[in-house]
């Protein structure tokens, strides 16, 4: 896969890209969702409390101008009678006002059924005044009590349907809100999710890929290096135990090789102390002291006395017994043939320096 091919770093950004495109995804997902949610709930609130409060207004308007008449209809004074006429007249336009409304953002059925409605009432309301016209009381008193009731029943049927639908349609509108809600969370909670499994996947990925990378783990390798650094050799740790080409392999490596290349020399105070009758040194100090000559790498020095031949040599070049020496290839002797095992080649140098 192309994917495999890809650098640490070029993997980290494709990974972190992924996390902040599905981060501006839920982001942008959540801004719409809003949006919806706000605007169901601006209608909700807004659009039917306002259509509400126009139809109890429509009713009051009805029953104020069903009021006036009665109270024309008892007027035994011509001002007294001017003056409900008016306001007869201000409640008839607030009610053709109202009804304008409510037919403006009602459905069409809803609208024929209102404006027919409102036609009965306002014609009964103006046989009414004819009456009146001509005196006639005991008739626009028997239209008052009968007829108009009746228009202003059909009127109030009408406007209790539209308030049934505009409860039935807050209600629906709820739900829609409650779903979206639902809807919202769900896919948050999935984007969520996915999110966070890229960024799992990738910290995991860069992790196993810098652990593949140096061995073992970023600490390990820094006091390998560090103890290198110091001179401690971590014999005991092999390569073989770490991926090749590992940042662990390669200080392993390196360590190999400084084995192979590091040489010890006697000094003068070091010859002095194998010569001389005072043992500053013995034992296999001794032994190993013996075949410090220069030539001698210390990985030969570590095969044949193990791995304490190292904190030793570090001993006797405290004393000054030893000291690093520049290796020239300087061509030994020839000796006679012997086994080459390891074994046979230690017991040959340790019996030397006996």
């Amino acid at each position: 896969m192309a994917i495999l091919r890809l650098t640490m770093g070029q993997r980290l950004g494709l990974g972190f890209a992924a996390v902040i495109a599905l981060l501006a995804v839920i982001t942008g997902y959540s801004w719409h969702q809003m949006g919806e949610l706000e605007d169901q709930l601006r209608n909700v609130v807004v659009e039917n409390n306002r259509q509400l409060e126009t139809v109890h207004r429509l009713k009051e308007a009805i029953l104020a101008e069903e009021g006036y008449l009665l109270r024309l209809l008892l007027a035994d004074q011509p001002a007294k009678a001017q003056a409900l006429a008016r306001q007869v007249d201000a409640a008839h336009r607030s009610i053709a006002q109202l009804g304008q409304q409510l037919g403006g953002v009602e459905t069409a059925q809803a609208k024929a059924q209102l404006l027919q409605a409102l036609a009965g009432y306002n014609a009964e309301v103006m046989q009414i005044r004819d009456m009146l016209d001509i005196q006639d009381r005991y008739g626009a008193t028997t239209e008052v009590n009968i007829e108009l009731r009746q228009q202003r029943a059909g009127v109030f049927t009408v406007l209790d349907h539209m308030l049934a639908e505009r409860t039935a349609m807050a209600a629906h509108a709820v739900q829609q809100s409650t779903a979206s809600v639902a809807a919202a969370r769900y896919w948050l909670i999935l984007l969520g999710a996915a999110t966070a499994l890229i960024a799992l996947l990738t910290a995991w990925r860069s992790t196993r890929a810098v652990v593949r990378d140096i061995g073992l783990d970023l600490d390990a390798a820094v006091s390998l290096a560090a103890d290198l650094a110091a001179g401690r050799l971590r014999l005991a740790m092999r390569r073989n135990a770490f991926p090749a080409g590992s940042m662990m392999d390669s200080l392993l490596a390196m360590r190999d090789r400084m084995m192979d290349d590091w040489r010890y020399r006697k000094t003068v105070a070091g010859a002095a102390a194998i010569s001389g009758r005072d043992k500053l040194v013995d034992g296999r100090t001794r032994q190993l002291l013996v075949l410090v000559d220069g030539q001698r790498p210390l990985s030969t020095l570590i095969e044949v006395f193990g791995e304490t031949a190292w904190p030793q040599l570090r001993e006797l070049e405290a004393l000054g017994f030893i000291e690093r020496a520049e290796f020239a290839a300087v061509p030994l002797p020839p000796e006679p043939a012997r086994p080459h095992e390891p074994v046979h080649e230690a017991a040959g140098l340790v019996a030397e320096a006996v």
